[in-house]
């Protein structure tokens, strides 16, 4: 199984629909990612263990529990990540999502070769 694509809407710093590709461009199967400080690789990070894991993501790392911890619960939390520039616009329809799909899956039980996952969350609607 591979991370084929990723993509990221309104998700911290990520304003508007972000989408990046692992497809490789030769049979090497390891993908980097880098840069500078304060340019997005935390909040990349967050926004997969938040794909995967929702609620649970308390139990992947302390920081995110103390994070959640912080920010008065899970709901006040999943607030703070919404891009800050579509929560100062104060839509009534804000929302943000996280969508992965994987590819050369190989689970018997699932007859397909690629799934995607995605999460959101509508602040009007307070609901994931």
């Amino acid at each position: 199984m591979k991370i084929s694509n990723i993509t990221l809407h309104n998700f911290r710093i990520y304003k508007g629909t972000n989408k990046i590709s692992f497809v490789p461009f030769s049979n090497q199967n390891i993908s980097l990612v880098a840069g500078k400080n304060g340019f997005g690789k935390t909040t990349f990070l967050t926004s997969l263990i938040w794909v995967f894991y929702g609620k649970l993501m308390t139990q992947v790392e302390s920081k995110y529990r103390k994070d959640i911890k912080n920010s008065g619960g899970y709901l006040p939390f999943l607030g703070s990540l919404l891009n800050r520039d579509v929560k100062s616009e104060n839509k009534k329809d804000a929302s943000f999502f996280v969508e992965v799909e994987l590819k050369d899956l190989s689970i018997p039980a699932l007859p397909c070769n690629s799934i995607t996952i995605r999460r959101s969350y509508s602040i009007c609607d307070k609901e994931e």
